[in-house]
């Protein structure tokens, strides 16, 4: 026999009852996807086949699905319609399977659940202006950047399981640093900023040289159709004037064969 009852729902405009989990994903009222969730239920109000989940804990009703639709209905002015769980759910998963979580929102959760690698995660991304999901790359890439191009751990940062290590964290401010020092249309690009991640690599090039150097001859770095061939430029421009130039472009090639 199935002994499983179906929740009651209920509802409530005693907003103040209701609390967030720390784990849940950041609300975003400005994107077009919640702008039209809340004209919908201006319009509707929230239909009751469709009510929030939530868990009672001390004399808190804590949401477990259905932020996105309290936040909505509270600046509405609609009751919040809801109904109780006892059982305590992963947060995460439950919400990816609505809408699937991005790697930035897998780490602020994680940071959020107490989880130190994450929270040093999100310290660095805070204070270099970049998402966790770019952030995670450029922390592993030192030791990935041959095996996957691009130093990925989204299983890692999925899990839970990224380790936060001051040598990547670095080596990636390093690759930052450099980054930032790119003519404007090319700060963000995703090929220039994969050939500096490797040219850092190599011992011997210093990063506040190879800095001095794009300085000096901004002027030619344009636009390149590769990887390689951005290397291929870094490589020259860091060799001006050099007594003792570097060959960048084969010791990378030698430490792609061994990885």
């Amino acid at each position: 026999m199935n002994n499983t009852t179906t929740p009651k729902i209920l509802t409530s405009k005693q907003y103040s009852d209701f609390a967030f989990f720390k784990q849940n994903r950041p609300i975003r009222t400005s994107i077009a996807k919640y702008k039209r969730l809340k004209t919908s239920m201006q319009k509707h109000g929230w239909i009751p086949s469709f009510p929030a989940t939530v868990n009672v804990i001390g004399n808190k009703k804590f949401l477990v699905d259905g932020q996105n639709r309290f936040t909505a209905a509270k600046e509405l002015g609609l009751p919040i319609v809801y109904v109780v769980v006892g059982k305590k759910y992963n947060i995460a998963e439950i919400a990816e399977s609505f809408r699937p979580w991005s790697g930035s929102d897998f780490a602020s959760s994680h940071a959020a659940d107490g989880n130190k690698n994450f929270q040093l995660l999100m310290e660095f991304c805070d204070k270099h202006g970049i998402s966790p999901t770019r952030g995670v790359s450029l922390l592993a890439a030192q030791d990935r950047v041959f095996t996957d191009g691009s130093g990925g751990s989204s299983k890692a940062v999925r899990e839970g399981t990224f380790k936060f290590e001051e040598k990547g964290a670095i080596y990636a401010a390093n690759v930052l640093k450099v980054a930032s020092e790119m003519p404007r249309k090319l700060k963000k690009n995703r090929a220039i900023i994969a050939a500096v991640s490797r040219v850092l690599l190599v011992e011997e090039v210093e990063c506040q040289t190879l800095i001095e150097k794009i300085r000096t001859n901004l002027g030619q770095i344009v636009p390149k159709s590769s990887v390689d061939e951005y290397i291929h430029l870094l490589e020259t421009i860091y060799n001006k004037r050099n007594k003792n130039p570097i060959a960048i472009g084969l010791k990378l090639l030698e430490k792609s064969r061994k990885a």
